[in-house]
């Protein structure tokens, strides 16, 4: 996908990224024999200063795609996050 294709608007950026998944056990270890085709969006709100992603995968459970249940056993997904404060400039884990 071309940087031209990235959706943004004022303080909004938006990217869909489509990969192919093997899935994961709680172990990590993948599971599928064949990947399944996902897409992941990742975006960034206005007046938020988080990062966050969407996971669409006929594995996925939970808010953001947080949970993978490929192996019949719930395992964090590795392409569903919401990390809050990435681009905070502030040093707040040193206080």
């Amino acid at each position: 996908m071309k940087i031209s294709e990235m959706k943004t608007t004022k303080n909004y950026v938006e990217q869909d990224y489509p990969i192919f998944c093997y899935g994961r056990d709680p172990e990590g270890n993948t599971t599928l024999i064949d990947a399944v085709f996902v897409t992941v969006n990742i975006h960034k709100s206005p007046g938020c200063n988080s990062i966050s992603s969407q996971v669409k995968c006929p594995y996925i459970r939970g808010p953001h795609g947080g949970t993978c249940i490929a192996s019949g056993k719930r395992a964090a997904c590795v392409y569903g996050f919401d990390v809050p404060y990435i681009l905070e400039k502030k040093e707040w884990w040193l206080e």
